[in-house]
């Protein structure tokens, strides 16, 4: 069990998708028909349940168990429009037979693949899944800044459990192997809750991420630095990158 299956219970107020990530997903999702889509590195499945609830077939792939068995639970209502499987990014084509018209990797889950080789190896195969002309959307922390800065771009959050005790969440960066890897310190604190782990990231900086893309056969449409879909500058919290199987 990894500290993300322990963050099952309260994964939804931690990360809750914003008004400004739901408008974003409709509109670039608003189609004739309906989509086949995939969530690489699905979660919860918080995003799959918009995704279904606009009427597209969904399937998403996670490696946590727990996190894996949370979306089948609360997708069960959609029946045939939504399948869940176990597996990491890597092994996607392994599991998954067909193409999608659009494939998504989001909240930094391209960092976790962390080994030599495994980014590649990766994106390679969401490649064989994405169709001709389908699209893959990314979204990861903006490295060159947190390496710069050497700081963590995480604010402390709080959140109410509902027994009404307050648990504190915070993430911390450590760069002694950066710029190879950052170890991300993650820890849930409060009352009878002391969850906390240390995780390796590979800190993907854009040309290294442009490069994985382009040698799986994508072209990059565009490159926003947060979800109102501004250009990527210096300052921008992410790196959100939209590219398209040729």
């Amino acid at each position: 069990m990894t500290i993300y299956d322990e963050l099952v219970p309260y994964y939804d107020q931690l990360f809750p998708v914003s008004a400004q990530q739901q408008s974003f997903f409709h509109g670039l999702l608003r189609q004739p028909r309906p989509l086949k889509i995939l969530d690489a590195g699905c979660g919860t499945g918080r995003h799959m349940e918009l995704f279904v609830h606009w009427g597209n077939q969904v399937t998403g792939i996670e490696p946590a168990e727990s996190m894996a068995n949370e979306a089948r639970r609360r997708l069960a209502w959609a029946g045939q429009a939504v399948k869940v499987l176990r597996a990491p990014i890597q092994a996607a084509a392994d599991v998954l037979t067909g193409s999608y018209d659009f494939v998504v990797c989001l909240g930094n889950t391209l960092a976790h693949l962390s080994k030599p080789g495994e980014l590649e190896q990766g994106i390679a195969a969401l490649a064989r899944l994405t169709a001709p002309g389908g699209s893959l959307l990314t979204q990861t922390v903006h490295f060159e800044k947190v390496l710069q800065q050497r700081t963590s771009p995480f604010r402390d959050t709080e959140i109410i459990t509902p027994h009404g005790n307050t648990l504190t969440f915070s993430r911390r960066y450590h760069f002694h192997q950066a710029p190879e890897i950052v170890l991300f310190e993650l820890a849930l604190i409060g009352p009878d809750t002391s969850l906390a782990d240390v995780i390796e990231l590979r800190p993907i900086v854009l040309a290294e991420q442009t490069a994985a893309l382009e040698n799986a056969g994508y072209s990059i449409a565009h490159v926003w630095g947060d979800w109102s879909q501004i250009p990527r500058h210096a300052a921008a919290p992410a790196t959100i990158v939209h590219a398209r199987k040729k």
